[in-house]
């Protein structure tokens, strides 16, 4: 008795599907202006969930509203923060924010200036940050992009070479139809 192969080549085409569609979606946004953010904290659940990829469109500080969540760079560091407006402050050419996650205890008080600019998250996508994560790793990048390409791959060579009664045992090679 053969093993079952379509269960396989099925797997790699849902992965491969799974994989075009997100990529689809990401790379559209973007062409649109916006940008995707990871999440990485539980900060703003329940929200946003550790994992969840945000699609953010740029604002100007001064259109930003109290309550409205936001996505800056954190003062001296290169990471991004994604926490809900609390107050905002003008002091002279910058704007001062007070940002708090919704399951943080404390508040970030920060500034910007008054021309720059800051991320708005427009819709979510849950969960799919985990992969893209794993994916930014060398053994991530084999599991979630590798592996579909090769077993599609493989089971098209399969197609292709199998041996000749394979072939005609199928329904369509004898003109039969349902």
């Amino acid at each position: 008795m053969k093993p079952p192969r379509r269960p396989l080549a099925l797997a790699a085409w849902l992965d491969a599907g799974f994989t075009a569609a997100l990529l689809l979606a990401v790379v559209g946004s973007m062409l649109l202006g916006e940008r995707p953010v990871v999440v990485l904290s539980g900060s703003m659940e329940p929200a946003f969930s550790p994992g969840d990829v945000l699609i953010e469109r740029g604002v100007e500080p001064r259109q930003v509203k109290i309550g409205q969540v936001v996505t800056f760079h954190e003062p001296g560091s290169d990471r991004s923060i994604t926490h809900r407006v609390r107050s905002i402050e003008a002091r002279g050419p910058k704007l001062v924010f007070t940002t708090k996650g919704d399951a943080d205890n404390g508040v970030q008080r920060w500034s910007i200036g008054r021309g720059a600019e800051l991320g708005q998250p427009q819709w979510r996508i849950p969960l799919v940050g985990y992969a893209v994560m794993l994916a930014k790793t060398p053994l991530g990048l084999v599991l979630v992009v590798l592996l579909p390409l090769l077993a599609i791959a493989g089971w098209e060579i399969y197609l292709v070479w199998r041996p000749r009664e394979d072939r005609d045992r199928r329904p369509e090679a004898h003109g039969a139809s349902t």
